[in-house]
């Protein structure tokens, strides 16, 4: 068997690792891509559809990420999220969101991301929010509109209130109102005890203006009592 040696020119070998150097960098962002695209046109179909009734937790793809995600919690998360309506889109975000357990008062969501292709999850009791996230994610998590008020309560009502300019109140005017309330307040204790200085001064003139006009017959009477 012959082997024929091929020998490439110091220039073409200079060429080719150019157009090696350029394919890679080429073909490095669509295999990056490649999981984000192969999740979007699985689960776009999904939007809109029941996600008991389509399957949608059955589906390797999904129940992979949420077994991983949620450990010991996916059970019972997955058992509130089967109540979600719907899977619904907003933007790049897919998302369910569970109505609250009249039981265990308690409610859940799934987010997938498709702009970072990070799926994250949070359950409710009412009082707090726990929250499951991926790992290795260095860009801040979004939550869509209905689940953002169980992770950020406060940013929750200081949107409504930016909504609401009627309703919303200038904090230094509410400053003022509350100082002068407590001056009011203060005022009135230092009224007070000045009333009281007064009542126990009037007493005690009202008392030696009785002495005064008491008979002098009385007024003896009441000297040696108290020398006595």
């Amino acid at each position: 068997m012959r082997l024929t040696q091929l020998v490439i020119s110091p220039p073409r070998r200079l060429l080719v690792l150019a157009l090696c150097a350029l394919l890679s960098g080429c073909f490095a962002p669509m295999v990056a891509m490649a999981p984000t695209k192969l999740m979007w046109s699985f689960i776009k179909p999904f939007v809109g559809l029941d996600p008991s009734r389509s399957q949608l937790f059955e589906q390797p793809l999904i129940k992979n990420r949420m077994t991983e995600l949620l450990g010991d919690e996916y059970e019972e998360t997955l058992a509130l999220l089967r109540s979600a309506p719907a899977l619904k889109q907003e933007g790049t975000l897919f998302y369910l969101a569970s109505p609250t357990d009249p039981a265990t008062e308690k409610t859940a969501g799934l987010v997938w991301n498709a702009q970072t292709n990070k799926m994250s999850a949070l359950v409710n009791d009412g009082t707090t929010t726990q929250l499951f996230l991926e790992p290795n994610s260095t860009a801040p998590v979004v939550w869509p509109t209905p689940l953002a008020p169980l992770v950020d309560p406060q940013q929750s009502l200081a949107d409504k209130k930016l909504l609401s300019p009627a309703d919303n109140t200038d904090p230094s005017t509410e400053t003022e109102r509350a100082l002068k309330a407590a001056q009011a307040r203060l005022k009135a204790l230092q009224d007070e005890a000045e009333l009281k200085k007064v009542q126990a001064q009037i007493s005690e003139l009202e008392a030696k203006a009785a002495t005064s006009k008491a008979p002098p017959a009385a007024k003896k009477r009441k000297e040696s009592a108290a020398k006595d």
